[in-house]
């Protein structure tokens, strides 16, 4: 297992740049919908369960709770 993960290439090329985007001109909302999760190391472990919201245009979102409720999931 340890030389599957250490030998594993990723689909995405570390040396492609990606888009960057103007926070003044994009425009849009991100929708999540029965989101669940697991990492593959912790399959015993559930980070999300059918998480759902819309993180809405212009307006902040505070993501709280305990260590290993998800947040950086959801970043």
């Amino acid at each position: 297992m340890a030389y599957e993960v250490m030998n594993h290439q990723p689909e995405v090329s570390l040396n492609e740049k990606g888009v960057l985007l103007n926070k003044n001109t994009a425009k849009g909302e991100i929708k999540f919908e029965n989101v669940n999760f697991t990492y593959p190391t912790r399959q015993d472990f559930q980070v999300l369960k059918n998480f759902s919201y819309v993180f809405e245009q212009g307006k902040t979102t505070a993501l709280v709770g305990p260590s290993g409720s998800g947040k950086s999931t959801i970043i």
